[in-house]
């Protein structure tokens, strides 16, 4: 998921890891739903996750990114964010490779 058209995958992780409160979160998370509901409207974004599925869990993926657990918690306080390949954070580094691996064996199939 990208915020804007023309940001990375780097800085949407870097926005999401530096974002330090429940106010600049939420509303961060408001605009990349805003943002994805444009890209449907255009005709431009196809999936079959809803808008704020798609940011709950791209910001999720960051928690993976080295986010501090305090962050963590707020994210899931402001949206309900989750990491996409496990239920719960933080998540050992062998659950992960496990889940992520299971992950990529779904997606190959489909």
């Amino acid at each position: 998921m990208i915020h804007q058209d023309n940001e990375t995958i780097g800085e949407f992780i870097d926005a999401c890891l530096a974002i330090d409160n429940e106010e600049d979160a939420r509303a961060f998370y408001e605009a990349a739903v805003a943002h994805i509901q444009s890209q449907i409207d255009r005709g431009k974004w196809k999936s079959r996750y809803s808008p704020h599925e798609a940011v709950r869990s791209d910001i999720g993926w960051c928690f993976g990114e080295g986010m501090a657990l305090e962050r963590v918690r707020m994210w899931e306080r402001v949206c309900q964010a989750a990491h996409p390949a496990v239920n719960h954070w933080p998540a050992a580094p062998e659950e992960l490779f496990e889940a992520g691996r299971k992950l990529g064996e779904r997606m190959r199939r489909a």
